[in-house]
């Protein structure tokens, strides 16, 4: 830790505790790869945990220029999870990051950030370019 005493500029400072987590969410950061001409999805599972439950409220994406996406609520005897699906929109070869926000009604965790990586590859024309032997 820095401080503002010239005696003791610096100090360390030690932090011990249990880290509870707040959520499972499966996988935490997206890479959608591929081909330009294929469908490239990824689907990211959010879990509350019982000791800390709550409802996504909102969803938006940062940029959103070569993502598109859905949140579905899932709610099976009484256990709630979402299914964030992410779709690549990119049509040309390139590569791409974006981030989803969730935005929650809990007071301990208000958003929850996905990250998205994308690197497109050139679609693969229909055409045959090689010599046919007749």
């Amino acid at each position: 830790m820095i401080t503002n005493d010239p005696q003791n500029s610096q100090t360390s400072l030690k932090i011990f505790g249990i880290v509870e987590r707040f959520a499972a969410i499966s996988p935490q950061h997206v890479w959608l790869g591929g081909r330009a001409d294929k469908p490239i999805k990824s689907i990211v599972t959010i879990v509350p945990e019982k000791k800390y439950p709550f409802k996504i409220v909102k969803s938006q994406a940062k940029i959103g220029a070569h993502i598109k996406f859905e949140l579905k609520e899932i709610n099976k005897s009484g256990n709630l999870k979402y299914e964030l699906v992410i779709e690549n929109t990119k049509k040309e070869k390139g590569n791409y990051h974006d981030q989803i926000f969730l935005y929650t009604d809990s007071k301990i965790k208000s958003r929850i950030t996905i990250n998205v990586n994308g690197r497109i590859e050139e679609a693969i024309s229909g055409k045959n370019t090689g010599n046919k032997k007749q």
